[in-house]
């Protein structure tokens, strides 16, 4: 019989081999030990009731979610709103097993029920509010399903060319649409402008752009 010692040792070994590694039938306790193993080498994961997926990362994924990232902490601060900074922080629920990395991630309603907090218990603890998700390169596992089932009530989603905003629904889907009500001000439908300005500006000419910007916004 297969250890889960054995197992994570021959997918971490394959993991490091692949830029998109998609297993069935892994169980939560190997899918947990992976993550420790799996540390030393950038892999965006996906666990979904046995089914697992890793992917690498592409460098143009990271410039998006890197300046997407810093636009929501000058949102904060321009709104004089309280930010809990989750970063990639695994999001993760036995009790469902169900779990995944974040691009970005971040608790603004609920920042006081987090704050000064260094290990966090799902779902003891309340998941994050807003949900960062760059979607150059597609996953095949469904990962907004797993933020529904996490109960992740907004979600930010770029693919290159257009920003979207997920709000989840009572019936546990997530209606898409061009407003944000963690900054209602905001026009989103120009934030992808801004962030195409990647292809001629340094960055932090982009920060000062955008934080201009929000200071125009009505």
């Amino acid at each position: 019989m297969t250890t889960v010692t054995e197992e994570c040792d021959a997918i971490a070994r394959l993991a490091r081999l692949k830029d998109h590694v998609l297993l069935s039938h892994v169980s939560w306790e190997t899918y947990d030990a992976l993550l420790d193993i799996c540390a030393d080498r950038r892999l965006r994961h996906t666990y979904d009731r046995g089914r697992l997926e890793f992917t690498t990362r592409s460098s143009v994924h990271e410039i998006y979610k890197s300046l997407l990232s810093t636009f929501v902490v000058i949102l904060a601060e321009e709104f004089d709103l309280k930010l809990f900074l989750g970063g990639e922080l695994t999001l993760r629920r036995p009790d469902l097993s169900r779990g995944l990395e974040p691009d970005q991630c971040y608790w603004i309603g609920n920042e006081a029920n987090v704050r000064g907090r260094t290990e966090l218990e799902f779902p003891i603890d309340p998941p994050p509010d807003l949900f960062v998700e760059i979607e150059i390169s597609r996953s095949v596992l469904d990962r907004l399903e797993v933020l529904a089932a996490l109960r992740v009530p907004e979600v930010w989603r770029f693919n290159g060319e257009q920003l979207q905003v997920g709000l989840l629904q009572p019936d546990g889907q997530y209606s898409w649409g061009e407003t944000s009500p963690t900054f209602p001000k905001v026009p989103m439908k120009e934030i992808p402008a801004l962030l195409d300005l990647a292809n001629s500006l340094d960055h932090i000419s982009i920060l000062k752009r955008f934080r201009a910007w929000v200071r125009s916004c009505p």
